[in-house]
């Protein structure tokens, strides 16, 4: 039997969290039942479920909880990126996930989940002008 993973409250809004997923060459992922918050994903092979389910708590626990946002648009490295009001969310519904940002200005991604639907961004992008950034926060964990 296994042990109950425990996950800190939302990195975004203090609110609960929750491992979504399943198993068999499927990713797990952490999602915040108040505000939509996607944290790290991880995929999972036949057998090895719980191993990823403890890699995605332990890199959602690993996120710094005072998020200090801003509108300033980031250097390298792991950013949480909060956007509201986008034409895929309601006016005033606000979302938050994991990217990261390289040397050449594009954006990525962490999770399989994101709502970004386009693998690469350019952080120039205008849809990113009312973007708010937090960070930079630690690299996610892989194994």
């Amino acid at each position: 039997m296994s042990e109950e993973i425990k996950l800190l409250p939302c990195p975004a809004c203090g609110g609960k969290a929750e491992i979504h997923g399943k198993a068999r060459y499927e990713s797990f992922y952490i999602e915040c039942c108040d505000c939509g918050t996607r944290g790290p994903t991880a995929h999972s092979d036949f057998g090895n479920e719980e191993k990823v389910k403890n890699i995605v708590a332990y890199n959602w626990n690993i996120m710094p909880r005072e998020q200090h946002w801003s509108k300033k648009k980031p250097i390298t490295g792991w950013y949480w990126l909060r956007k509201t009001g986008w034409y895929w969310l309601e006016k005033e519904e606000q979302s938050a996930e994991i990217v990261f940002v390289n040397a050449d200005g594009y954006i990525k991604a962490k999770s399989a989940n994101s709502s970004l639907k386009r693998e690469m961004y350019v952080l120039n992008d205008p849809m990113f002008d009312n973007a708010e950034w937090a960070g930079p926060i630690p690299l996610p964990k892989e194994e």
